[in-house]
């Protein structure tokens, strides 16, 4: 009997949605974004969400966040949105050749 407790984490599958959506929607290749944040620590937690539903839908999804570009207020998103992130899917083989010619 092992000494230590393992505590398995039931995967968060609340932006697999997101992911599947853009595919259907646009397909590969093709960039959505998220926006309407106030914070970049929530950003960056939408972005490391949304490459995780890639994992768990065994795409890779290319995923950043930047400022809102209208600092006016007048976004689409609201007048309190700071963050936006920008996303794309890719096929895993198409990924891994990129990646491959960059090394």
């Amino acid at each position: 009997m092992p000494d230590q407790v393992r505590i398995v984490q039931k995967k968060d599958a609340r932006f697999d949605d997101y992911v599947s959506k853009l595919i259907a929607e646009r397909g590969y290749g093709r960039e959505r974004v998220y926006a309407g944040l106030v914070d970049e620590e929530a950003a960056d937690e939408i972005r490391r969400k949304l490459r995780a539903a890639g994992r768990h839908l065994g795409v890779a999804v290319k995923a950043f966040y930047e400022p809102c570009p209208d600092r006016s207020g007048r976004c689409a998103a609201g007048h309190e949105c700071r963050f936006h992130v920008r996303y794309s899917a890719f096929q895993m083989a198409d990924a891994r050749s990129y990646k491959a010619k960059l090394a």
